[in-house]
């Protein structure tokens, strides 16, 4: 099309048409689904000691993620993403590396994350949901955002 002249004349006459098919629009609602499975769950061998509250703690992020999108929850799906990753959106191209999601094995209270690598964990202390939401609640949201000193 460039050759014949015609791209630059299509761009140049109607360059809303075009934005289309060279600038992806932002996904219009970050879900709980999409927010699940773009985290590889790292969990610790079956039968051992860790297990059993990995699985506690990993159904308490299902429900954690189901209260951000129904705004059930002090943060947000974008929230949560841009605390893991940096990112307030999913890049079209989807991100360098899988994100990973891994569990805090120590009597941390609050998630952290390695925005570099795409890394979330998640704290084993709680041993209700509520204390566990309350606790990702404030951890997300009292940090600075990303790229402030």
């Amino acid at each position: 099309m460039e050759t014949l002249g015609v791209l630059i004349a299509a761009m140049q006459s109607q360059p809303m048409c075009c934005q289309e098919a060279f600038i992806a629009a932002p996904d219009p609602k970050l879900t709980a689904a999409k927010i699940r499975t773009l985290f590889k769950t790292n969990f610790s061998a079956i039968g051992s000691n860790w297990r059993a509250k990995e699985d506690r703690t990993a159904v308490f992020w299902l429900d954690y993620l189901m209260d951000a999108e129904e705004n059930e929850a002090q943060c947000s799906c974008q929230n949560v993403l841009e605390f893991a990753s940096g990112a307030t959106d999913i890049p079209i191209t989807g991100f360098d590396d899988k994100p990973e999601l891994e569990f805090l094995r120590d009597d941390s209270r609050f998630p952290t994350a390695n925005t570099c690598s795409i890394i979330f964990r998640l704290p084993t202390k709680h041993e209700t949901y509520d204390n566990f939401k309350e606790a990702v609640d404030f951890g997300i949201l009292n940090t600075q955002s990303f790229g402030m000193a």
